[in-house]
């Protein structure tokens, strides 16, 4: 029951008298057993895969405005990898998308992760993605006011989209003699007349 081993290749891999096969470069050969007794050989296609060792894409932090789209390229080693297949995915899909292709769309104002894994061992690299979105409007929750002199009063702005990226305002009035505002929208009653305060 005696077996001689062979390998067509041995650049691509080879074999020892158990059997046992050693792979040396990516390719094609075969493994053959021969009966020593009878001659009668037994083959194993042999396919050799180039194994990937690592994954960098072409920009690890973006800022982008809001319906703008930018592509991610991943590169991955060594670049005759057999299997270079890569998977994209979004930490918050509702503030960055990420398609099959590494194509990145912003949805709306925040940060989120796009994470690009290997197929092939899962080894990944990922991407800091930063949505601005401009404010659409704002709004002062009052309407009309009558005032006292000497009263104070806290407005209150409403900026939206609540998902913008920059909700500071700014205060004003027409007239601080009449109707004076603070940096935070408090105003105070000075004197008799009418102003408007701006946010």
């Amino acid at each position: 029951k005696d077996i001689a081993w062979s390998t067509t290749d041995e650049d691509i891999a080879t074999v020892d008298e158990n059997g046992k096969v050693t792979t040396h470069a990516a390719g094609n050969c075969v493994i053959i057993a021969t009966s020593t007794d009878s001659g009668i050989i037994a083959k194993c296609q042999l396919t050799v895969t180039q194994p990937i060792t690592g994954i960098y894409l072409n920009v690890t932090e973006k800022v982008i405005l809001k319906g703008k789209k930018f592509i991610i390229i991943p590169t991955v080693t060594p670049s005759d990898a057999d299997n270079k297949n890569v998977i994209y995915t979004s930490s918050d899909p509702s503030i960055a998308t990420v398609d099959n292709n590494g194509v990145v769309t912003g949805v709306k104002g925040g940060v989120a992760i796009i994470v690009a894994k290997t197929e092939e061992r899962g080894l990944i690299a990922s991407c800091s993605v930063e949505v601005q979105e401009f404010v659409s409007s704002v709004n002062i929750e009052s309407d009309d006011l009558y005032m006292h002199i000497g009263d104070t009063k806290q407005l209150q702005a409403k900026v939206l989209p609540e998902s913008a990226t920059n909700n500071e305002v700014t205060w004003s009035t027409s007239n601080s003699a009449i109707v004076s505002v603070n940096s935070k929208g408090k105003i105070t009653a000075n004197n008799v007349g009418k102003a408007t305060v701006y946010v």
